[in-house]
């Protein structure tokens, strides 16, 4: 494989990317079910909004970590 491909921001970051999708569907499964229910009633509710933020923020750590290996500052 060319270099060039396998420096690919898109190789590079695909896990925190994987994650961060999985969070934004996360957010948007919750966004629906409190659009339908009228708000925040049950503690599943808080547990899909809580569990996507989380997984959001696991996806950014990754991404930023890969980025400063990447670059060579800590």
């Amino acid at each position: 494989m060319p270099p060039d491909q396998r420096n690919h921001p898109l190789r590079r970051h695909a896990l925190g990317l994987w994650f961060c999708g999985l969070g934004l569907l996360g957010l948007l499964r919750c966004w629906m079910r409190i659009a339908r229910t009228g708000g925040f009633h049950h503690t599943t509710d808080w547990l899909w909004l809580i569990g996507s933020l989380a997984v959001i923020a696991v996806g950014l750590f990754s991404i930023a970590r890969n980025h400063r290996r990447r670059t060579g500052s800590d």
